[in-house]
């Protein structure tokens, strides 16, 4: 079995990338004039420590299942857009050196919705959405699942009482027409 915690200074680490991170920001705070941040560091480059440091604490095996859980990736059936969002964005996070192209990473997010959520995101995108370059396909992304978040329906959906009938497509509807109005007032005025 492999281990996903590490001991480090008398504290254990679960994520190696938010110790790497906490190690950076403690480093940040000695500034000396004339000395640069990786003499700080004591290391010879910070990408060296960085790439050592993962094959100790990342092991491939763990390395395999997280880069399998990306190309993966699909959005649950109750889940909305925001929530498959931010489950794929927390992937990347958790491995950030996957080394798969944007692309790729954009097309496994793409076809891992179901095609009522591609159809939406092709519409707000003026036709298919990997046809957009990834940082505007991104974008696109991001601004519609913000728009499908709503936490107050989901608190309430959880009192209603049984046999009643939910229906949730209407924010959704009324966020993705928001958005077409949107583009259509760009498209005219440009």
């Amino acid at each position: 079995m492999v281990q996903n915690t590490f001991k480090f200074g008398g504290m254990t680490i679960d994520d190696p990338y938010a110790h790497l991170t906490n190690f950076l920001e403690i480093c940040d705070t000695f500034k000396m004039q004339g000395v640069s941040d990786d003499a700080i560091r004591s290391i010879t480059t910070w990408d060296d420590l960085a790439k050592v440091f993962l094959t100790k604490y990342f092991p491939p095996s763990k390395s395999m299942k997280l880069r399998a859980d990306i190309t993966t990736f699909a959005q649950g059936e109750r889940e909305t857009l925001y929530e498959a969002c931010k489950r794929y964005k927390d992937l990347l996070r958790r491995f950030p050196h996957h080394q798969l192209p944007d692309g790729l990473v954009a097309q496994t997010f793409y076809y891992g919705l179901p095609h009522s959520n591609r159809t939406m995101l092709d519409a707000v995108a003026g036709g298919n959405l990997l046809r957009k370059s990834p940082e505007d396909g991104y974008e696109l992304i991001e601004e519609m699942a913000s728009r499908s978040y709503h936490p107050q329906s989901k608190m309430n959906a959880d009192r209603r009482p049984t046999g009643m009938h939910q229906v949730d497509a209407f924010p959704s509807v009324a966020a993705q027409l928001e958005v077409m109005n949107k583009r259509i007032e760009e498209l005219t005025l440009g």
